[in-house]
Order: structure tokens, then C-alpha cells, then sequence
């Protein structure tokens, strides 16, 4: 088992439901910037070992730490760092065999996520 731990800073974003245009569905752009930032921290996190298998099923575990205690969608924050670690941690998130999130006391002065990833098999590499 491998087993990778990071955080994203700042206030985990829910992902929204397409939005339907002119140009047919397309992801919302906070959405979008958000998963651009959690790649941004999986991939700085994944180039820190030494391996990491994306062709592995993985155990997800996530720690939210929102700013307050807005209700906010517990199952769409989730997706929102699934989909943001795509292609990056795994091939597609289809791989995650379990993944659930904890809702930790709210922070006004540190919002942040902690991810942590167990790989449950695989052969490794990329």
C-alpha cells in the first residue's frame, strides 16, 4: 500500500452543476479554477515520491476545513477534488473505491482540505 498526504489552502469549492449555453454544457468557471488548484497541489505532492501508481484503485479520505458554517455540499466538494486529481493521481476517478469526506471544525483563519490517498492495488508506475 502507498500512501500520499497533501493540503490545498483556502475554501474547498462545491462542484456545480454544468451550466447549459449556447455552446452546449460546460463546468463553472469557480469549478474549474478549483480543480485547477488542486491539481496544482496533487501534482506538487505526487512529484515529491518516489513512485505513484495511477493505475491503482484508491481509499480517498478528505478533511474539510470551511471558514464557517455555511451548509455546503459535502458530496460536491468531494467530486470537485476527485475531478481535480484526474490524470494527475489516478487515470480517472472511477479508480477510487472509497472515497469520503470529514467535516472538521470551521476556521475563519485557515479554510483548507486535507487529502489523503492510499493506493489498494495496482502494479505502479505511470
Amino acid at each position: 500500500m502507498t500512501r500520499l498526504v497533501f493540503d490545498i489552502p483556502g475554501q474547498c469549492v462545491p462542484k456545480a452543476r454544468p451550466r447549459v449555453g449556447h455552446g452546449g454544457a460546460h463546468t463553472t468557471r469557480a469549478t474549474r479554477l478549483y480543480e485547477q488548484r488542486v491539481a496544482v497541489y496533487a501534482l506538487a505532492a505526487r512529484q515529491k515520491m518516489k513512485t505513484w501508481p495511477r493505475d491503482a484503485e484508491y481509499l480517498l479520505t478528505v478533511y474539510i476545513t470551511n471558514e464557517n458554517r455555511i451548509r455546503r455540499d459535502g458530496d460536491n466538494q468531494l467530486k470537485s477534488l476527485m475531478d481535480g486529481c484526474n490524470g494527475i493521481l489516478w487515470d480517472d476517478d472511477y479508480q477510487v473505491s472509497d472515497g469520503r469526506f470529514i467535516r472538521c471544525a470551521p476556521d475563519k483563519s485557515n479554510p483548507h482540505v486535507r487529502v489523503e490517498v492510499e493506493t489498494v492495488t495496482g502494479t505502479g508506475g505511470e
